[in-house]
């Protein structure tokens, strides 16, 4: 065992007086009505004996209370008497206490952090678990005091994964035997004090995991090549040989202090432009860039920092350039080559942060002049600052000591001028991004107008009316942050693009972002078709690849010469990436002028041959690269957004809906009862405070209502899966258009905005909404007297051609039953370009028309027509000068994947705005770090986490009409408190299982559960025959595999064969029984690596994708692959991606041989990105009967890093606990 830890000592020392300041503040609270359990002394059981009279006496607090259950004995900090009954089932009576008494406890602990850690969680639900059998009912809430904030935690959304961790735990204990060897130490696996034996275990076995960033996958491919120790890796013929070890918060605020921190850089950058700075790590990096978003300050200067490359990061420049003999890159271990031991008293990094959140919980001074812990944690940064330079120092050294001196550095107008000659079209880019490139003077116009709101929003001297939403420093500080979002959030994509210029055509061949060296063939250029322009070009792949890259993709070329030209005359990869540039100009007869490129596209991939063609307006060069063009030009809607601002902060106590949404008021509505007295008296009815929807009404016509009565405010409608969601708000809109209303409909894509159009068109036809027939009269929402409209004329702003005709469609049949005559469905123009769909006079029904438009500028003309009471587009259109204040209403669909700043800017489009989605389905595709809350979606920043809509700001629909009972209760726990209850028939769908096949399935999914149901199940007197097994629920599916991340082959085998069984059972829809087809089967995977390999092992038909190709859509069955082995390892490679097409019929191709996934498997594209609870929400819920979730059963093993994870881990192993719903159905005799 290791010897006393100082450091660890001060911090038991520090806890010990936190949980002394939270009983103090208890006794306090609750004067004398506490319990002291502390001294209490004897067996666990006479401790736990005190502990259940202290429960019977229900005082408000127990402090120390001895707890003891299932194995385990623990004393809790606190228990803490919950008086209210909100949010929780009824309480049952506690033992000991008088009758009909209701008396519930949490448990609450005191921590020194000042974020919670997931074992403190893991804790607490053993804890609630041995009270819930002491007090006689459930504990659903448990507390964590970090310092002097409070933390409530749900016991649901993690004591899943306690169970599992706590099984595993007691199945080791009852194992284990001390005669037995133990296994090798796991260096990623803290071993508190018992550190030093594990590091000598490690060094005793010559183990190969003391080599620095050897993955699991590699030493298991070492292993299976006989290198089994560190020595004999070392000893390999072509190893390089090591180098030899020399021998021997409260203080200044963050954002002040990286303002002053970035000044000073940039101070002394203007006086030496080629001036570096030396870091070791990608924290530096990251850091910058996420304070400069979270602060919304200092950002165009970082961004000048890392395009003109000022930051170098030696930790690159020592794991590519040096081989070590040390088991990590850490800098503690790479120093011990140039410089002594250190002697601080702050040893680690995480050392360091846990002394500064102790300083913050107890501070011992103001600064490190008089604070003792100040005093060490400068000595530390300080110390590990000098270590930097001296690093850099001793690299120069051995850089001219083996190669000789570098080139003169440039001058200092050669360094200025660097950055745009290297990446023109990042920098052309990058201006589109902020402005209209060409028009200099508008980008300075705008950007003293964002500083002037911004200055006016952020000064808190500033006196706002107590009426204003601008009150609401929140409110204030959230429509701040959002008048640059749009520029935060283009700056990820153009950082990737100068990351990609840079790096050396080899590494594009490995990212599945990107294709990498292509070279053209010897086929003549050609136009793909004959209007053409551009010709396209072939191009063969020169290594195999995967490439996420598809057909008809926008993309960027990257001419590959300059690094080519460097291998050869032996320059080092910084000098050509230097000199590489996308090709963004095209030289113009000859003269030297050069014109912006009008940019290139995929047009076709073939993977089997390797071949591509790509299309573009010039000659591109033999050699290049290929980069996804990723951007999107948010100026319009940026604009629009920095207008509702300054009319904001201009008439402040203006009532608009985007304000009460951003202070999250009550919607505001007219009264019901207001309605017919305003209609007798010619006066507006009064308006008030949304009622809740009462008990008993129906959740879609209280929808109508609501929505009818909106005055220049909002509502959220949140619709989870199958729950109607898209008929409720057609149902609204149909309702409006009857009025006479011009509504709005906007969504992320044409798609859904064309669905919902769609549905609305056919119930605007068929005469919905309560308000009676066509041309009957009626008292609108506004107290006046009108008549039901009889006709109705959309407008489309955007979209293609085919999405057109398919509203033409409706139109066209809408308006034949009108006539009373039947049409082609075809509207005016059959090409749908900017035409307009049929419409006749006369007839009983509503006529309905058409029009498409490219953009909301085809508006300029003539605006808007009368009738013209349905228009559909992007946040693009709505936000533009032509629809400023020309809706009645605004439908926001999939508001949970929309940016705040999006809606923001649409929103000066309409009076009242109505929120369509569901936040715990897909999130918002931000990349950016934007201040407060401005980088949230429309419902995040709404709900701000909540998994249900309050009644006070919105509807929840509660009825899912897809999904099966076991299906719904499953996905209902996880996602909506329980909330979400399946509609009566979904209980009669099942899968019926084949009587000669589904043995993979029933021995895989379904284990012994067939077999203790089969004593139950007779033969059938009719037929004789035995009864078949169906099948309903969610069901997991292990499958064993090793060394994947983004591809398993093992997964797509299995479910291959999983598909193969399924497709010869049948499906039962009620009274509906027929064969499973392949379209019944939907596939899901989380990376598109894995989508090609499942694509290449399954039948025909059968869909497969990520869950985000299958937001709206259904099957009877859902098969989810998890692809990856286990969480916990960093590899890099995929078994699966060397055999894509292997085991499926198909042939190895080129796609096939690829053998590196890409990309970086961590916590964006790990634990965090696959076991993410809205994404594993979404793929659940497209199933109606049957799910099927086929994974690794190591992934439930993973060691979570936050509480965030921890519930993503739970969710998994409620998976793992959940068992499908079992039946027999009899056979035919046929």
């Amino acid at each position: 065992m290791d010897a006393p830890d100082a450091f660890l000592q001060m911090l038991g020392r520090k806890g010990a007086e936190s949980e002394a300041a939270v009983l103090r503040s208890l006794r306090e609270s609750c004067r004398d009505d506490w319990i002291d359990l502390s001294a209490v002394r004897g067996s666990a059981e006479e401790r736990v004996a005190a502990t259940q009279d202290a429960l019977a006496k229900r005082p408000a607090v127990i402090y120390q209370a001895p707890l003891l259950g299932g194995g385990f004995f623990g004393i809790a900090d606190f228990l803490v008497r919950v008086d209210d009954d909100a949010d929780r089932a009824p309480i049952a009576e506690a033992p000991g206490a008088a009758a009909g008494a209701a008396t519930q406890y949490m448990v609450w602990d005191a921590k020194l952090g000042r974020h919670p850690r997931p074992s403190q969680v893991l804790q607490l639900c053993c804890y609630a678990e041995m009270l819930a059998a002491q007090q006689g009912a459930p504990v659903e809430r448990v507390g964590l005091v970090l310092g002097a904030s409070p933390l409530v935690l749900r016991v649901a959304s993690y004591d899943a994964l306690y169970r599992r961790v706590r099984e595993r735990f007691l199945a080791a204990q009852d194992a284990f035997d001390p005669l037995d060897p133990p296994p090798p130490p796991d260096p990623r696996i803290a071993t508190g004090r018992w550190s030093s034996l594990a590091a000598s275990e490690l060094e005793r076995r010559d183990d190969l995991r003391r080599v620095a960033r050897l993955s699991r996958l590699h030493a298991v491919r070492l292993r299976a090549a006989g290198v089994h120790t560190a020595t004999q890796l070392a000893s390999l013929d072509d190893a390089a040989r090591a180098e030899s070890a020399a021998s021997g918060g409260a203080g200044v605020p963050e954002r002040t202090a990286f303002c002053a921190a970035v000044d000073w850089i940039e101070a002394r950058r203007r006086t030496h432009p080629g001036m570096h700075v030396y870091h070791y790590g990608a924290y530096e990096v990251s850091a910058l860039r996420r304070l400069a978003g979270r602060y919304g300050t200092r950002e165009e200067v970082v961004d000048g920092l890392l395009r003109s490359g000022v930051l170098i990061d030696l930790y690159e420049v020592v794991r590519h350039g040096l081989l070590l003999g040390e088991p990590s890159y850490s800098i503690k271990n790479v120093e011990r080559l140039y410089r002594p031991k250190r002697d601080t008293e702050v040893g680690k990094g995480d050392q360091s942060v846990a002394a500064y959140n102790s300083w913050l919980d107890a501070p011992d001074g103001p600064d490190a002049s008089t604070s003792e812990t100040l005093r060490a944690l400068a000595e530390y940064n300080r110390d590990d600052c000098e270590s930097t330079r001296a690093l850099a120092d001793w690299l120069w050294r051995l850089r001219c000591e083996r190669c000789g001196q570098p080139p003169a550095a440039p001058t200092a107008s050669e360094a200025a001028d660097t950055p745009a000659e290297a990446f023109p079209e990042a920098a052309e880019g990058e201006a589109a991004a902020e402005g209209d490139a060409g028009l200099p003077q508008v980008v300075d116009e705008e950007e003293a107008e964002v500083a002037r709101l911004e200055a006016l929003l952020c000064d808190r001297g500033v006196s706002w009316p107590e009426t204003s939403v601008l009150c609401d420093t929140e409110v204030r500080e959230t429509l701040s942050g959002m008048l640059r979002f749009h520029r935060r959030e283009a700056k990820p994509q153009w950082w990737r693009r100068y990351e990609w210029i840079a790096r050396p055509p080899a590494e594009l061949v490995a990212d599945p972002r990107t294709l990498g060296e292509l070279h053209r063939t010897e086929r003549e250029p050609f136009k793909s078709a004959p209007r053409k322009r551009r010709l396209a070009y072939e191009y063969r792949w020169a290594h195999p690849q995967q490439s996420n890259l598809c057909e008809a993709s926008n993309v960027v070329l990257r001419d590959d010469a300059p690094f080519v030209m460097g291998a050869v005359l032996g320059a080092s990869g910084n000098g050509a990436a230097a000199e590489a540039t996308a090709l963004t100009t095209a030289p113009i007869d000859g003269s030297g002028e050069e014109l912006r490129s009008l940019g290139a596209t995929l047009l076709s991939l073939d993977r089997t041959t390797g071949l591509a063609l790509i299309e573009c307006g010039h000659e591109p060069p033999q050699q290049l690269s290929v980069l996804p063009n990723e951007f999107v030009d948010g100026a319009p809607v940026a604009r629009a957004l920095r207008q509702v601002a300054a009319a904001m902060v201009a008439k402040p106590t203006t009532r608009i809906a985007l304000g009460e949404l951003l202070a999250r008021r009550r919607p505001t509505v007219a009264l019901p009862s207001a309605a017919a007295d305003a209609a007798a008296g010619g006066t507006p009815p009064a308006e008030g405070p949304m009622a809740p929807v009462c008990a008993g009404e129906d959740v879609v016509d209280a929808a109508v209502a609501r929505v009818l009565a909106l005055r220049r405010s909002y509502l959220c409608v949140q619709g989870p899966p199958g729950t109607g969601k898209t008929y409720t708000a057609a149902r609204c809109i149909a309702a409006l258009v009857a009025e006479g209303r011009r509504v709005g409909v906007m969504a992320v894509s044409h798609r859904a905005v064309t669905h919902l159009m769609r549905q609305s068109l056919e119930l605007i036809a068929e005469g919905h909404g309560p308000r009676g027939a066509p041309g009957e009269p009626f008292i609108d929402g506004h107290g006046t007297i009108a008549r039901a409209v009889r006709s109705c004329a959309a407008v489309r702003l955007g979209g293609s051609a085919e999405e057109l005709h398919e509203l033409e469609r409706v139109c066209a049949a809408a308006s034949d039953d009108a006539r009373g005559s039947k049409g082609d469905g075809e509207g005016r123009d059959g090409e749908g370009r900017d035409g307009e769909g049929g419409a006749g006079e006369g007839g009983a029904g509503v006529l309905l028309s058409v029009r498409q438009l490219s953009g909301a500028s085809g508006l300029k003309k003539g605006g808007l027509a009368a009738a013209e009471l349905l228009v559909g587009g992007t946040a693009w259109a709505m936000a533009s000068e032509e629809l400023c204040a020309q809706l009645d209403v605004l439908f926001i669909d999939e508001a949970g994947q929309l940016p705040l700043a999006q809606l923001a800017g649409a929103s000066r489009s309409a009076q009242s705005l109505v929120l369509l989605g569901d936040q715990m389905q897909l999130p918002a595709p931000t990349e950016g770090h934007h201040p407060a809350a401005s980088g949230a979606s429309c419902l995040e920043y709404l709900l701000q986490g909540a998994e249900t809509v309050p009644p006070t700001l919105g509807l929840f629909l509660p009825t899912s009409y897809r999904l099966h009972p076991a299906l719904c209760e499953l996905v209902s726990r996880l996602s909506y408190r329980g909330k979400l209850k399946p509609h009566a028939a979904t209980a009669s769908r099942k899968i019926v299982l084949a009587p000669d096949g589904s043995s993979e399935l029933v021995r895989r999914a379904l284990g012994d559960l067939p077999r203790a149901l089969a004593a139950s199940a007779e033969a059938s007197p009719t037929t004789g025959r035995p009864p078949l097994l169906c099948v309903a629920g969610v069901a997991h599916v292990p499958v064993e595999h090793e060394g994947n991340s983004q591809a398993s082959q093992e997964e797509a085998g299995l479910i291959a064969s999983l598909c193969t069984e399924l497709l010869r059972a049948e499906l039962v829809f009620g009274s509906e029984r027929r064969p499973l087809r392949p379209e019944d089967l939907l596939v899901v995977a989380p990376y598109n690596l894995q989508v090609r390999v499942l694509e290449a092992a399954l039948p025909p038909r059968v869909r497969v994708g990520t869950v985000d190709r299958f937001q709206g859509q259904e099957a009877p069955v859902v098969l989810l692959s998890l692809c990856h082995s286990d969480f916990d390892s960093s590899e890099r490679v995929d078994s699966a991606a060397a055999d894509v097409a292997k085991g499926s019929g198909g042939g190895v191709g080129w796609d096939a041989a690829a053998g590196s996934s890409g990309g970086t498997v961590g916590s964006e594209r790990g634990l965090s990105f696959v076991l993410n609870l809205n994404r594993l929400n979404v793929a659940l819920s497209r199933a109606q009967c049957l799910a099927l979730v086929i994974s690794s059963p190591r992934l439930a093993e993973a060691t979570p890093r936050s509480l965030q994870q921890q519930r993503e881990l739970s969710a998994l192993c409620a998976i793992m606990e959940a068992s499908p719903q079992l039946s027999w159905s009899a056979q035919d005799a046929t």
